[in-house]
This record gives structure tokens, sequence and C-alpha cells, in this order.
């Protein structure tokens, strides 16, 4: 964190990417990317840019309802894990990206 001097008052701000680096009782705290997984999906489902203030993000599901069209049909395997390449945004990781812990 760093005191910015803005006219005649002072600001605390924090450094980008130091979240982690804070005390986990402080609230400017922010775990890892990496033990979340927004390392994983960081410059190719999420596209930040602080200069302009924007995040892009890449979802891998629908913000719209499409009538006549119905959830898709199961397989009928189940498998043990969930595989993602990254490039697109979850509705869970989202959620957490949206909602941090």
């Amino acid at each position: 964190m760093y005191i910015s001097t803005v006219g005649a008052h002072h600001i605390i701000k924090r450094m980008p990417e130091t979240g982690a680096h804070h005390d986990p009782t402080c609230e400017s705290y922010e775990p890892p990317a990496e033990l979340y997984g927004l390392g994983q999906v960081a410059g190719s489902a999420i596209h930040e840019s602080p200069e302009e203030g924007f995040t892009d993000l890449r979802l891998a599901f629908s913000l719209t309802k499409i009538p006549g069209r119905g959830p898709s049909i199961p397989t009928g395997t189940e498998h043990d894990s969930v595989r993602t390449d990254g490039s697109k945004l979850t509705l869970r990781a989202t959620l957490h990206l949206l909602m941090p812990v």
C-alpha cells in the first residue's frame, strides 16, 4: 500500500498484484491467484485493462435464455473431474471471481 497525494488530499492506495502479501486478516488481503484458479484463466478468459478501467470476461455459458432450447442431454457416463482449457469462465468460476472468499 502507498499514500498518494491528489491536490490537498491524501489517499491510501493498494498496489496491483500485492494482495497476497497482506496479512489474511487485512481487508485488502487477496489469496494468491494460483491457489483459487485465477492464475489459470488470467490473460485468456480474463483481460484486465486498468488504464481504461475495463475487465473483459469470456464466459462458457450464455447470459440470455433462448426459447425452444432445452438443457443438454447427459451422455450417461460420469467423470471424476471437470476439464477446461482455461479460455472461458464457467458459471462457478465467474461467481468465485465476483464474490471472493
